[in-house]
């Protein structure tokens, strides 16, 4: 027999319905302010985010706005949601610690892409009188959003040097385990919902940011599958998209390679972050399926489906390696995929 599904709950949902046990020990009002960050950060900050990065020259960002925030929130639901009865295994200071890291992991890319996620900092500054934290409260806040990217030493383990466990006001926080449920989250988070379709139908991406927008729209589905503790994407692609290269930087590249350049590294992010979740999330697959059509307008398959896990099975999992070292029976690359659909 299969199991229905049960609805999901959004941990803000779930964190408004924990407001005693938040408040048991304080009579901090950490709901209101999470209101009042929110609030503002969606009025001032995340409309001027990918302007201040268009201005210090990177480019065309996908979006980094409420609906990424959004979504970064709901998939972090997702993961924790295994099964929804789990959700207790994050304290309610723990879920208010994960979504003000959430709404700030950003933001420091309204002074450019380059170490956005420490800049981030400099809006938590701004916004001291609003955010009304102690200083170890604010650090927190900081190191969690902070290493969902960037680099350490030039190390890009930004995980592992946060504590596993310190107590902040008496409460006991895993700093490790909220940031990797962020940062993977976050890679979860790329979907067509972060694509800006009109100016990519109008023509007007800039020529270094093609291929990120690109890559977005094709990525039309993500699941969480709580049975199998898997991840499902699911892309599709038309013909002409399929056939044309995509500026990304300074080259040119198929969005069918780029589909599988990125579910690579999302199968690298998957065992990083898994690392510091195993006591509260599991994830032990991705599951990806991709369609090509003929156009916007039509369902019927030009090609058949592009189908293969991450990791595949009895393959070892080594940095450095294609998509083709892991998964030699693939049918296509971008060229051969092009040429087959002229």
């Amino acid at each position: 027999m299969t199991t229905i599904p049960k609805p999901l709950v959004l941990l803000n949902d779930w964190l408004y319905a924990q407001q005693s046990q938040l408040t048991a020990s304080s009579s901090v009002p950490y709901l209101e302010r999470l209101k009042l960050v929110q609030h503002y950060l969606q009025k001032e900050i995340y409309p001027h985010v990918n302007l201040g990065e268009l201005q210090h020259g990177g480019g065309l960002l996908t979006d980094h706005g409420t609906q990424h925030i959004l979504t970064v929130i709901r998939r972090a639901s997702e993961l924790l949601n295994f099964p929804p009865d789990r959700y207790p295994q994050l304290s309610p200071y723990e879920v208010y610690l994960l979504l003000m890291a959430i709404h700030f992991h950003d933001v420091g890319n309204i002074y450019g892409r380059n170490q956005h996620e420490e800049k981030a900092v400099l809006v938590m500054e701004q916004m001291q009188t609003l955010l009304d934290c102690g200083i170890l409260e604010l650090q927190a806040i900081r190191r969690i959003a902070a290493a969902h990217g960037g680099t350490h030493n030039g190390n890009k383990d930004t995980i592992s040097i946060l504590p596993n466990r310190e107590s902040i006001l008496s409460e006991p926080v895993r700093y490790q385990s909220l940031a990797a449920i962020l940062r993977f989250a976050d890679e979860l988070a790329d979907d067509a919902t972060r694509a800006a379709r009109a100016l990519r139908a109008l023509g007007t991406i800039p020529r270094q940011s093609e291929a990120y927008h690109a890559y977005s729209e094709s990525l039309q589905s993500v699941y969480v599958d709580s049975e199998s503790h898997s991840i499902q994407l699911r892309y599709v692609l038309t013909r002409d998209q399929a056939k044309r290269k995509y500026g990304k930087a300074s080259k040119c590249v198929f969005l069918l390679d780029e589909i599988y350049s990125r579910t690579l590294k999302m199968h690298f992010e998957r065992e990083y972050c898994m690392r510091f979740t195993l006591d509260i999330v599991r994830i032990s697959a991705i599951d990806v399926a991709i369609s090509v059509v003929h156009d916007q307008r039509s369902i019927r398959p030009a090609i058949d489906p592009i189908a293969y896990r991450l990791p595949p099975d009895g393959h070892p999992s080594v940095h450095g390696l294609s998509i083709r070292d892991y998964l030699p029976e693939l049918p296509y690359d971008g060229q051969k995929l092009a040429d087959s659909l002229k």
